[in-house]
This record gives structure tokens, sequence and C-alpha cells, in this order.
């Protein structure tokens, strides 16, 4: 009997023990349950919360640009009442447009202003509208994405960039009503009448020669490299992780067609030259100085040097004058980075009135050489390694030793093409000038060129404005 009255007290005590249990199992699953669903709450709130605020940041991305570029006068935004805040940084970001080496290794700044933002802050994400586009990141610079484009646009070689600056010190505008007013409209940058520093020349296009740096500062510089990467025909030339900077590159335009001859130390330019021999037609018409020489002093040359190369096309006369039965020599020479240098010569190349002559010089009035230097003149090879390889062009494979000769067309696009896209020829002129004239011996003022050449992707217009906007409360 005892036995049956411990087992009949054992299950009494092991149900109630059961009982405790499945309802603390079932207390601890509930506040699990709750704890999740919570979180999932929360993350859906901030989800929607940054959903919105990107939708009110596109609705101030159209307002500010109608306002901006001067199609409309002002225009309220309303910003809903969301978890966090939005408010009007004018410190945040800048943007900075050089024309890097326009003449003589010169830069010119063109554009230097602060950019300014309207920024929502939501714990660890941030959507921003700056510069004509919205983006979205986490305040510190990296993986920042873009939401929607900036106002910068650069395509079949036309850099277009109204920008658009955003001032106010409004504190938080967060659940307010704000009015966006034009502070600047539409303000020509370039082209203007601003002259460039070093040359005095006006902000005009097309653009000539070097590159246009456009460099923006921002905590979402990521998303503006991605965008200058996917949707420009630019190249990213830099990105600064410490500073938060990314630079888009862009090469200028050379010269085109025709042309006043540069000064002597000064360069005729080609950018953007395609792989192979894509120079199609180079010529120049040189006169003399003002002196009683007529180029029997003539000692000119186009001359291109880099610390792996130099190139140089010269013309010398042999101290007469070609009217009065001078004769002028023309030399191409080639230096490559082991010093090895080879010398090309056409000894007495030019012909009077030679119309179907690449070389070339007329006596009507005051004298004049013609230089063909896409034309069919005839260079021997004199001087350098016992065989050179002309190969870097497909159509080209071809062997030459001393005593052959070829066009000089085909030098002077077969070495040109071995310096790359850009290629600046300096014009030097050592012939000796008299007491009118101490310059040398061609009137470059008075001498021309025409150049046409296959070119890759090169910006030729800029078309740059300042736009400001000025955000204040409407309610």
């Amino acid at each position: 009997m005892d036995n049956t009255a411990v087992t009949a007290d054992g299950r009494a005590q092991s149900s109630v023990m059961s009982v405790v249990l499945l309802i603390g199992m079932i207390t601890v699953g509930s506040g699990g349950v709750l704890l999740m669903g919570n979180q999932a709450i929360t993350e859906t709130r901030s989800d929607a919360d940054i959903q919105q605020a990107e939708t009110t940041m596109a609705q101030f991305d159209r307002q500010a640009s109608l306002v901006g570029v001067g199609e409309s006068g002002s225009r309220t935004v309303s910003f809903a009442r969301v978890d966090g805040d939005a408010t009007v940084q004018e410190d945040a970001g800048w943007i900075r447009v050089r024309h890097i080496n326009y003449s003589n290794g010169n830069t010119e700044t063109i554009y230097n202003r602060t950019l300014g933002a309207v920024v929502y802050e939501n714990g660890g994400t941030n959507v921003a509208y700056q510069g004509g586009g919205v983006f979205r990141g986490n305040g510190h610079g990296s993986g920042s994405v873009l939401v929607s484009p900036p106002e910068l646009h650069y395509q079949r070689k036309t850099l277009t960039l109204p920008v658009l600056r955003t001032q106010g010190d409004v504190g938080s505008i967060d659940g307010s009503t704000v009015r966006v007013s034009p502070a600047v409209q539409d303000a020509p940058v370039y082209p203007s009448n601003e002259t460039y520093n070093a040359t005095g020349d006006s902000y005009r296009n097309p653009v000539g020669g070097g590159r246009v740096h456009v460099t923006v500062q921002s905590d979402y510089y990521e998303a503006w490299a991605e965008y200058f990467r996917t949707q420009t025909d630019g190249d990213v030339e830099s990105v600064n992780h410490n500073r938060k900077t990314v630079t888009l590159s862009l090469t200028a335009n050379g010269m085109l067609g025709p042309f006043q001859m540069p000064r002597a130390g000064n360069d005729v330019r080609l950018r953007g030259l395609n792989d192979s021999h894509s120079v199609d037609q180079f010529e120049l018409t040189l006169r003399p100085d003002e002196d009683a020489a007529n180029f029997a002093n003539l000692e000119w040359s186009l001359q291109e040097s880099t610390a792996e190369q130099s190139f140089e096309i010269s013309l010398v006369s042999d101290g007469g004058k070609p009217c009065n039965g001078g004769e002028v020599d023309s030399t191409i020479r080639y230096e490559d980075a082991d010093g090895n240098e080879h010398v090309w010569r056409a000894n007495d190349a030019f012909v009077e009135n030679g119309s179907d002559s690449a070389f070339s010089y007329s006596c009507d009035g005051t004298p004049t050489l013609s230089v063909n230097l896409t034309g069919a003149e005839s260079f021997e090879y004199v001087s350098g390694p016992s065989s050179v390889d002309f190969d870097h062009d497909a159509d080209e494979p071809e062997t030459f030793t001393h005593g052959d000769s070829t066009e000089v067309d085909q030098l002077v696009n077969h070495y040109l093409a071995l310096f790359g896209s850009s290629v600046d020829l300096t014009v030097s002129d050592k012939g000796n000038g008299n007491a009118r004239s101490s310059s040398g011996s061609v009137s470059e003022s008075a001498s021309s060129g025409t150049l046409d050449y296959g070119q890759s992707e090169v910006v030729t217009y800029l078309h740059i404005t300042d736009n400001a906007v000025n955000v204040t409360r409407a309610d």
C-alpha cells in the first residue's frame, strides 16, 4: 500500500510540473515572437520612411531643377513627418571644373563652388538631394548609390553642366512645407566673357587643347563616380576615399580644320587621336619674317618630346633664298626610350610652283612655302639602327634599312601614333632675325595650317552655367 500511495503522489507532482513547464515555454515563445515581430515592424517602418524620403527628395529635385534653371518662379515642397530628420546643409560638398594644360602647362580653374544639399537622416541611412541628383548612403562616403542622376551630361563631345547649388539656413524641415526660390538662374560660366589668365583668350567654344577635369567632393562620391563611369563618355581620373572626391577627366579637342600657326614655343595640338594612322590631312603654309632673308635663314621645326621618346620634322635652308636658287632640306627624326635615333631626310625637297608636290614654294609676291605632311614626298632612311620595323598598324608591317625610302605621310602617321591619343607639336623657329624682327625666319602670325584626323571621344564644347536655389519655410 505504501508503494501505491507514493506512486499516486509522484504522478500528481509530475502532472503539475508538466503544466508549469508548458506555460513557461509558451510564455518564452510568445515573448520571442513579440520581439521578432517588433523588430520586423521597426525595420518595415524604417524602410517605409526611407522610401518616403526618396519620394520627397525626388519631388524636391524636380521643383529645384525648374526653379534653378529659370523655367519657373518659386515652388513649394512638403516634407512628410517621418522618423529621422531632414535639414538643409549649405556647406555640403563642392564641385570644381579645371582646364588642365590649356597652354604651355598652364591650368585654369573655370568654376569652383560649394554645392550644398538637402539631407534626410534616419539611423545609419541618409537620403540626399545634391547637384540635381538624389543619393542614398550612410553619410560617411562609402557604399553610396544613385537614386536619380545629377545634372551633368557628357555625350557626343559636349559637356552640359548646369550646376545646381542649394542654400538655406532653416534648421530642421521635417514635417514642414518649404519654398524653393531662385537665387541664381542660368548665369553663364563657359562660354562667357571671362578670359584665361595666361593667354587672355575668352572662355569660348570649341575648347582647345589640354584636358577638362570635373571634380566633385561629396559624402556620396562613390555614387557620383559610378554615374561618371556608366552614364558619361569621360574617364574617371581618380577617386580619393580620404578626401571623398572623384574626378571626371575629359580630353579637350585639339586643332581641327584651318588654324593660324602658333607662335614659336607654342603647340600645334592633336587630341583624341585614334590608334594607328589617323592623320588624314596636315598641311602648312609658311610665310617669311619681316626681313630681307626670305627663308635664306630658315631653321624651323615641329617637335614633340616626352620622357620616353621624341619626334621632330624640320625645314632648313642651305643659306640661299628658295626664290633665288637656294634649297631647303627636310629631316624627320625620332628617338625611342633606349636612345635609338631614326633619321629620314629629303634633300632639296621643295620645287617651285609644284602643284603635284608635297613640298613646294611660290615666288609670286611674298615667298611662300607649302608643306603637305600627309603627301607623297619621299624621305630616305639615312641614319639609325640597321633596320627599323613599322608594325604597330595592321596595314603597315614593313622593315626599312639604310637607303630605303617611304612617303612623308607614312612617316608622320607612324611616329605620331607612337605617342598615343594626345600630341603637342611645339613650334621651333631658330632662324636668325635682323634688327626689325628677332623672332626667327618665319612669321607665324602670317602662317597657317589645316588639320584633319580621326578622333576618339574628346570634349569640344562646354556649356556650364551657375544656378542656385534658396530653401525657406513656407508654413
